[in-house]
């Protein structure tokens, strides 16, 4: 918070006394207080839907009270679903065996062996992306034995 202070006191003076430049270097503007421009600041600031808090970088961060440690660690990778997860006489039973449509921003990776495309299906049962196009059909590959 005092960087942020120290900010606004330093626009606050380049505003009120110039860069030394123009015709009003050296005079002040007189009427803008530094009380009103941080208020003007902050009216700005409270104007902004999708301000992102930012934390102060200090030195030795102190969290605060009512911050738990899982908000200050790094976010995690998701785990990597693995086809050897399914169970051999569930993936190779022959029955509701059904491909799902998973609608989503991002694809994920086909699960089936010596396949590294994307694609949007998995089935029902297993719960493992498998490709499904008119090019590959990793989804039957991988519900028979070879």
């Amino acid at each position: 918070m005092e960087f942020f202070d120290l900010m606004v006191i330093n626009s606050w003076i380049l505003m009120n006394y110039g860069h030394g430049v123009g015709k009003n270097s050296g005079k002040s503007h007189g009427s803008f207080r530094l009380f009103h421009f941080k208020s003007e600041i902050a009216k700005f600031l409270l104007k902004k839907p999708r301000l992102h808090h930012l934390q102060s970088a200090s030195a030795n961060p102190v969290p605060q009270e009512n911050e738990s440690d899982e908000e200050n660690e790094p976010p995690t990778k998701k785990i990597r679903e693995l086809a050897s997860g399914v169970l051999h006489r569930v993936r190779y039973d022959g029955s509701d065996h059904w491909p799902i449509f998973v609608s989503g921003l991002n694809n994920t990776r086909c699960k089936n062996e010596k396949c590294n495309g994307k694609t949007y299906w998995k089935c029902s049962k297993c719960d493992v992306h498998l490709c499904l196009n008119s090019s590959k059909n990793c989804f039957t590959q991988y519900h028979n034995k070879k």
